[in-house]
């Protein structure tokens, strides 16, 4: 495995976000893990995923590290409710990259676009891995407490967490020889995997899930697959010209291989959407509850904030004050999967009242805006 040191910079990212990790919904389905892993963040991240009732398939991890028992703790949950997980990716120059594609998460405090240490350990416990910026090093202890101890004492603790962590990575099928390689890099250091180990061991469905479903969904034989393989290098190569270098016989082929290639990948989704839901069901040992209004593309009680001071909306502890922009301010409900984000606004003439709101839906594309109420507001 190459080794690509990156010093200790990681340990010292900033923690603006508290004390704990920030955990919201970013859109229908996608959670965000960003921060520092603390105790206390495994039942927070339950709490969203029993919110989100089966919805929830992928977490995108934006953290430095944290504490490890935590860590393993929340990839094991992940690996019992079938969620994926997505870490971010790297340039060419080895840096991070977060929110490559326009539309994907990015982290509130840039410095957190890593995954990293205790990240590294929730990354692996998920069954779809993505990205390819992940940072290891070896479990540690909280600074102070293993100071205290005895040498000899000290080793015996240390012996046990190299173990446990052993224990944790067998169980998440990471290879004897990386386990041996992560448990060599001192807690004050980090190891930058290489590109060749993460595609190899880290990337895409488990091994053993991408087999099951390949079996359960495969509708292309390998003499197709290859001759699709040939018609997509084709495409490749002459774009736009490609239906006029190939005869009626080959384009009807083509498009016969296309209809099957589609009905193996609608098939694989929803064996994937089937089994996550079953999990979650068992996890939770509760049935799902009625998903109908998930979309929010309209939400019927926004309205009633119309004409309220942002104090009395604050005391509620719901809503959170932005700062002021443009002589504008906001406060701002973050979106669960059992309410959207509602965010509401004021206007130069009515400063802290609500003038106007917008609803966004949980999918985060759709957005309703409301009227002013024609009655005056609560404090005239």
């Amino acid at each position: 495995m190459k080794n690509i040191f990156i010093g200790i910079v990681f340990l010292f990212f900033s923690a603006t976000l508290g004390l704990t990790a920030d955990i919201h919904l970013f859109e229908k389905g996608i959670l965000v893990i960003e921060g520092t892993i603390e105790p206390g963040d495994f039942d927070r991240f339950i709490k969203a995923v029993q919110d989100g009732q089966g919805e929830i398939y992928t977490v995108y991890l934006f953290t430095p590290g944290g504490d490890f028992e935590e860590a393993m703790k929340i990839g094991r949950a992940l690996r019992t409710l079938e969620i994926a997980s997505m870490a971010p990716m790297r340039d060419e120059d080895g840096r991070s990259i977060c929110g490559l594609g326009g539309h994907e998460p990015v982290p509130i405090d840039p410095a957190n676009c890593t995954c990293a240490s205790a990240g590294f350990y929730i990354h692996i416990g998920s069954v779809h891995r993505g990205g390819d910026y992940l940072v290891v090093h070896r479990p540690y202890f909280v600074k102070g407490r293993f100071g205290q101890l005895s040498e000899a004492m000290a080793k015996k603790k240390f012996n046990a967490l190299q173990n446990s962590a052993r224990v944790y990575m067998t169980e998440m099928d990471v290879p004897k020889h990386i386990q041996e390689d992560i448990l060599g890099i001192p807690s004050d250091s980090g190891l930058l995997l290489d590109e060749k180990t993460i595609k190899t061991y880290f990337w895409g469905d488990l091994p053993s899930r991408h087999e099951w479903l390949r079996n359960k969904c495969s509708q292309l034989t390998d003499e197709e697959t290859a001759r699709m393989h040939n018609y997509m290098e084709k495409l490749e190569s002459t774009g736009a010209t490609f239906y006029e270098s190939i005869s009626k016989e080959e384009r009807d082929d083509f498009l016969l291989l296309q209809s099957k290639e589609k009905a193996e990948q609608n098939c694989m989704v929803e064996v994937e959407d089937k089994s996550r839901l079953a999990a979650f069901e068992k996890y939770f040992g509760q049935k799902l509850t009625d998903n109908s209004k998930h979309g929010f593309s309209i939400w019927e009680t926004a309205s009633e904030y119309m004409g309220k001071s942002f104090d009395t909306i604050v005391s509620e502890g719901k809503f959170k004050r932005n700062r002021q922009e443009n002589g504008i301010s906001t406060l701002t409900s973050e979106a669960s999967m059992t309410e959207p984000t509602i965010i509401l606004f004021d206007n130069i003439n009515l400063i802290g009242v609500v003038d106007h709101l917008n609803v966004l839906t949980a999918g985060g594309t759709s957005q309703v805006t409301c009227p002013p109420k024609t009655s005056p507001p609560e404090w005239v």
